[in-house]
């Protein structure tokens, strides 16, 4: 009797073992995802600012600046994207 309880026993912790080890598989997964949104957020506020301050030269009336707008727009753009991609699509 005492060699069955310690067989069951065992297989027991063998399969708590393996539960454990993929709820740690799972954490990381979301540790990881939760950093990549993290970067995306950061990258995506960043862009904000040259976006806004673009659309406020394009828009402000003066001609000699335009090309200077579209080049900040352009930076603002880029900076979106890499937002978007580690948000949504960076290292799986």
């Amino acid at each position: 009797m005492l060699l069955h309880d310690h067989n069951r026993l065992n297989n027991e912790n063998g399969s708590l073992s393996n539960e454990l080890n993929t709820a740690n598989t799972y954490v990381r997964g979301y540790e990881n995802a939760k950093t990549r949104a993290r970067t995306g957020a950061v990258f995506q506020a960043a862009a904000a600012i040259p976006i806004g301050f673009s659309i406020n030269i394009l828009t402000g009336g003066n001609t000699a600046l335009v090309t200077t707008g579209w080049a900040v727009m352009a930076i603002g753009i880029i900076f979106q994207g890499i937002g978007l991609y580690y948000a949504f699509w960076g290292e799986n």
